[in-house]
């Protein structure tokens, strides 16, 4: 029910405040939303070549594992490649890869591998992980 002792300025007023909100609102959602998905799924090194670039993450529940492993991908990658990094680096499952692509990405892995088990170890500890961007002509 409308009150008669309303000023309409007031309405206008409380509306343009009300818009402010939910666009403030909005903004912190997305904020809150973009750092969810950098704790679930951490990237830890993209592996940029001319054709391609490869994504190394750690996904939030491996925290819960004593190996240090890593998952690899294509941005367009839907099943990931599982790498073990220690006692050697071997290839777990090879997800949505080709072989050739499996064996391009074991290479990268076994090359930075100390970095890898680094990023590993900050991650494990909770830890901020900065991610390594290497850009690779090839």
């Amino acid at each position: 029910m409308r009150n008669d002792h309303e000023n309409p300025q007031d309405s206008c007023q409380q509306k343009k405040a009300s818009k402010i909100w939910k666009s403030q609102e909005k903004s912190l959602y997305l904020q809150a939303r973009k750092r969810i998905k950098e704790r679930i799924m951490p990237k830890i090194l993209l592996y940029i070549t001319a054709k391609i670039v490869w994504q190394f993450l750690f996904w939030n529940t491996d925290y819960n594992e004593n190996r240090a492993h890593v998952h690899v991908g294509k941005r367009s990658t839907e099943h990931l490649c599982k790498i073990w990094l220690e006692p050697i680096v071997e290839l777990d499952k090879q997800g949505d890869l080709t072989d050739a692509q499996a064996k391009e990405v074991l290479e990268i892995a076994k090359e930075y591998q100390e970095k890898l088990l680094h990023q590993w170890k900050l991650f494990k500890e909770g830890k901020r992980i900065r991610i390594i961007t290497v850009r690779k002509k090839r």
